[in-house]
């Protein structure tokens, strides 16, 4: 049988859904998934820096994987491979 491709946009997935993919020797990296959606961005205080305000809406038209972890050693030199 043939084997879906693990990022295929056209799968459901649960917000948070977490996938861990193996790079060069073995070496695994985590992502969890972040569905499309509209939040409210920004810091309303008045003593919030003015790269963050004002307070808007985003909209984000396509979910997308992000790192739940920061980026190791080993993982930054088997990316490189």
């Amino acid at each position: 049988p043939r084997h879906r491709n693990p990022l295929d946009p056209s799968r459901q997935r649960s917000p948070g859904e977490r996938m861990t993919i193996k790079l060069p020797g073995d070496v695994p990296l985590t992502f969890a998934w972040c569905p499309p959606g509209v939040f409210e961005m920004g810091n309303p205080r008045e003593d919030a820096g003015d790269d963050e305000r004002p307070v808007h809406t985003v909209t984000l038209t396509r979910g997308f994987f992000a790192g739940i972890y920061p980026v190791t050693q080993a993982q930054w030199q088997a990316a490189q491979l």
